[in-house]
């Protein structure tokens, strides 16, 4: 009788899949493989136009080896959430996948295979720390709750096909929290995956920029261009403030800009961790080059719930570890108030904080509303569709509010529970790191996570955009696993008193 593993336990071999030792298999399995992925390929390219044929046997060559090494597939998250998050395949196979399905499809499905695969097997280095272990199963118990939420929201209706991808989408997204910590087991994978995120910051930034200062006619062509991978086309792709001078924003691959800005305090506190650490892990003129293209670009955004979020991560990290990091906020904030194009920024931010505009305003009014609808159905929400009475709607820019009316009380309440148990087993663990090179690393991705909980009180994209929440969960479980990393190395037992007595 076959018996799973218990969740986080180590592997006896290498993480994916591996060829067998003996026997026969072990030279002609390997060429069968190959030999059907080349068939399979000629196939897809006398079937399919030039560009659709080369994005799939791309696509089929990157899945073959995420099968063969998970971190490939982390690593392949990292580029594809920062560069080209709501892409999708140009080759319809069944639905239209995007390439964040596929790579989290694949980085799921490897993860149950070796959970079978390691039923009964020895550990080399033993089971994960309990710390993993609680955190895992508090992510499993907040997934099981809003599969509640979401069977009890189909009994207002029956959900249609976009609902049900759609929350699948969620659930794919989160289960990389528990997927991550049982990949990342090792400071090398550690270091590839930040100096990912800082290069995939970069990229998006630095795009950002540029579509911002070309004209608009160029910009807008070339963001059409992308309607082969599923992207919006036409002449509204760019965005522009509707009550603020009509400024433009920046998006970059991003569709919107607050989504852009999301994704910026994330990658912007690993690219300033990396330029302060003691021990980095990119060069030190990448990550100041970085820090300064994705500094820029949050402010072309016009996010202002980003730059708080920004600022709170910042300020954070500067207090806790890089005092010169707080002496240059200082400086760069007292010059940049200094200059004349300052003023369409204070101006902006000050709007927002006295609720003078439309969009201020309206997001005011949206929390009214919000709270109407939990107060209506309160305990499990109403799940993942639409909202079952006509006078109330489904949708608030605050993923604490938009959580609650999806999953109810209960759904936020494990979630707040994980969120605050994620900041005290931190807090207590960070001064504990003597590996500078992790702890650099561990810095910017708790100063991230930092961020997305603040940018969660002004927007609901860490809720609402699958490549989003994915991030977000994926900053936690590189946090955690950076502490069990290290811990492990020099040979302690985590700390678990911060931690409620889940499992």
């Amino acid at each position: 009788m076959l018996s799973l593993p218990r969740l986080g336990a180590a592997p006896s071999r290498p993480i994916g899949l591996s060829w067998p030792a003996n026997g026969r298999n072990a030279v002609w399995l390997p060429w069968v493989l190959l030999g059907a992925l080349g068939l399979l390929s000629g196939i897809i390219v006398a079937a399919l136009p030039p560009f659709a044929a080369l994005v799939a046997v791309l696509g089929a060559i990157a899945s073959a080896y995420m099968f063969i090494n998970p971190l490939a597939g982390l690593i392949g998250f990292c580029a594809v959430a920062t560069l080209l998050p709501f892409g999708v395949i140009p080759v319809k196979l069944g639905a239209r996948l995007t390439f964040l399905d596929a790579v989290l499809g694949i980085l799921t499905f490897v993860w149950l295979l070796r959970l079978v695969r390691a039923s009964g097997q020895v550990r080399p280095h033993g089971a994960q720390p309990v710390l993993l272990r609680r955190f895992t199963w508090l992510v499993l118990l907040w997934i099981a709750v809003s599969s509640l939420s979401f069977v009890t929201g189909a009994g207002f209706g029956v959900p249609h096909g976009d609902v049900i991808r759609y929350y699948l989408k969620i659930i794919l997204a989160t289960i990389l929290f528990v997927i991550t910590i049982d990949i990342v087991r090792e400071r090398a994978a550690v270091r590839k995956i930040a100096a990912s995120l800082v290069l995939g910051g970069f990229a998006a930034s630095a795009t950002g920029i540029v579509l911002y200062f070309m004209p608009h006619g160029l910009a807008g062509r070339l963001l059409s261009a992308l309607h082969v991978v599923g992207y919006p086309s036409g002449a509204n792709v760019l965005r522009f403030r509707v009550d603020f001078n009509h400024a433009e924003r920046a998006i970059a691959t991003s569709v919107d800009p607050n989504v852009l800005g999301g994704l910026l305090v994330l990658t912007g506190a690993m690219a300033v961790s990396q330029l302060f650490a003691r021990e980095h892990v990119v060069p030190r003129w990448l990550a100041a080059a970085s820090s300064a293209t994705i500094g820029l670009c949050l402010l072309l955004t016009y996010s202002r719930g980003a730059w708080i979020a920004m600022a709170i991560a910042l300020v954070f990290m500067a207090t806790w570890q890089y005092r010169r990091l707080l002496v240059l906020l200082a400086l760069a904030f007292f010059v940049f108030l200094q200059l004349p194009a300052s003023h369409t920024f204070t101006t902006e931010f000050q709007s927002g904080v006295h609720a003078k505009d439309k969009a201020a305003a309206m997001r005011l009014g949206e929390v009214k509303d919000s709270i109407r609808l939990i107060t209506r159905y309160p305990f499990f929400g109403v799940g993942f569709g639409g909202a079952p009475d006509r006078d109330i709607y489904v949708g608030v820019s605050n993923i604490y509010l938009q959580m609650a009316e999806e999953t109810g009380i209960v759904g936020l309440s494990l979630f707040l529970v994980t969120g605050v148990a994620f900041l005290l087993v931190l807090l207590r663990s960070l001064p504990g790191i003597r590996d500078p090179q992790l702890l650099g690393i561990a810095l910017g991705t708790f100063g991230g996570s930092i961020g997305a909980f603040t940018a969660g009180m002004f927007d609901r994209y860490f809720f609402s955009y699958p490549h989003d929440i994915a991030l977000m969960w994926f900053y936690l479980a590189l946090s955690l696993a950076i502490v069990a990393i290290d811990q492990r190395n020099r040979g302690d037992a985590p700390s678990t008193a911060a931690l409620p007595a889940t499992a």
